[in-house]
């Protein structure tokens, strides 16, 4: 199990350094998204692992590292946006940074405004990035809901257990000692 993690791990930073690397080559557009989609499933195919490894105390990191990669991904497709220019008013117009963090990040969570678009290029790498989307958010939102669901088990385990409870294990499992 330990082994599993640390793979993971190892596999998950040379993705970074592998997605850095391509950002800069004419192929990389076309095989990052498939990089990012391992990440993501990196995060995932770990999650068992970790919770049964160090219990509710991983939910934070699990989620932590599931934000992080969103926005690693937005900046990675931002990346590509820049270098290969959108089409605004219906000509292709090299854009700024923050125009590609816009556009990203607008075609990340779907919505779309229109007031952007995607040259005939990289269309397939919008249609990727909103279905890596789906995934992350998805997971992030199951993550969540998990760790809330342990949360209330937790705090209702912690009740019926104040309910039944004597003095004395409530000074053991608290430590408290009686001031009499």
């Amino acid at each position: 199990m330990v082994l599993h993690m640390v793979m993971n791990m190892i596999y998950y930073w040379i993705s970074i350094i592998l997605i850095i690397a391509l950002l800069f080559t004419d192929i990389g557009i076309f095989i990052i998204p498939f990089i990012l989609f391992y990440m993501l499933y990196s995060i995932i195919s770990v999650a068992p692992s970790l919770l049964a490894w160090h219990g509710e105390t991983s939910y934070g990191k699990l989620i932590l590292k599931n934000i992080i990669y969103v926005f690693f991904a937005i900046l990675v497709y931002a990346i590509f946006y820049l270098k290969s220019g959108l089409i605004i008013n219906d000509e292709l117009t090299k854009i700024d940074f923050s125009t590609a963090i816009y556009f990203s990040g607008t075609t990340w969570t779907t919505v779309g405004y229109g007031d952007i678009s995607a040259p005939k290029n990289i269309r397939l790498v919008t249609t990727i990035e909103a279905i890596n989307s789906y995934f992350a958010m998805a997971i992030l939102m199951a993550l969540i809901v998990l760790w809330l669901n342990d949360a209330r088990e937790s705090s209702k385990q912690y009740t019926d257990w104040l309910g039944s409870a004597t003095k004395k294990d409530v000074e053991e499992k608290t430590e408290l000692k009686s001031m009499t």
